[in-house]
């Protein structure tokens, strides 16, 4: 018998770290055109289409003039996506974490999925971007409990610069896959069970069954809003110098 799935791209917008998830007004007023011209277009161009785009704000962010509008665009592209307003849905190793579960009670309500067999979650940074053929391979790979699909080496891109690098992670990237089984998906206290204390990404190799993607299938965006991810990380490896060449790779993600 076939089984049926629901592949989920998950980013977390505001709501996530410090400052109570939200930099500034400046940062979000520029991190919006980012998003749409980096992360919404690189999913519009991936060879699947078939996954619904999670995108999570705080409460504070729903009623927001910059909101409605970048909703108000997506809705004009036709771009299948759900926005929630109760923060990050998944445990915050910069947080409280206390209202976890009422946060994702919530969401889960409104993201209201269809009955399936199994859900596929993909979490994605809103500046960063997946080789176009990746949803693709994820989606072919067969449902295991438990099991994860992660990323090590990929690209670092310089949305200023426009410089272009080796990009390495030696346990995994922070964009990754967790297969889940409808029930436990749609079910808080289950779904928070089934991450198994899981609290960041580089724990995903150990806490999951990890099964590793194909180098080079994620661009990492860096740039003047960014924090943690800053050229010249040590993450950081071989620059990419001759145009042609960044052409060549950056083609398959923009």
């Amino acid at each position: 018998m076939i089984k049926s799935y629901q592949h989920i791209i998950a980013t977390v917008f505001t709501g996530r770290g410090i400052n109570n998830g939200f930099i500034s007004e400046e940062w979000y007023k520029a991190r919006i055109p980012i998003f749409k011209e980096y992360t919404v277009e690189n999913l519009r161009h991936q060879t699947n289409q078939n996954f619904i785009h999670w995108i999570m704000f705080r409460p504070e962010e729903k009623e927001h003039p910059l909101t409605k509008e970048l909703l108000n665009y997506l809705d004009g592209i036709d771009y299948r996506y759900i926005p929630t307003f109760y923060g990050q849905c998944w445990w915050d190793d910069k947080a409280n974490n206390s209202t976890l579960k009422e946060r994702l009670g919530k969401s889960l309500k409104e993201l209201n999925l269809p009955k399936t067999d199994y859900v596929y979650l993909t979490q994605l940074d809103s500046d960063d971007m997946l080789r176009f053929d990746v949803i693709d391979l994820i989606q072919k790979e067969p449902f295991e409990y438990q099991k994860a699909l992660f990323h090590r080496k990929g690209y670092v891109y310089h949305l200023q610069t426009g410089q272009l690098a080796d990009w390495y992670i030696p346990t995994a990237w922070e964009s990754f896959t967790l297969m889940y089984p409808y029930e436990v998906f749609i079910d808080p206290a289950k779904n928070l069970e089934y991450q198994n204390s899981w609290t960041t990404h580089e724990e995903t190799p150990i806490k999951f069954k990890g099964k590793e993607l194909p180098d080079n299938t994620y661009i990492v965006s860096t740039g003047d809003l960014n924090r943690s991810t800053i050229w010249e990380h040590p993450y950081q490896g071989k620059e990419y110098y001759y145009e042609l060449e960044k052409l060549n790779i950056l083609h398959q993600f923009i």
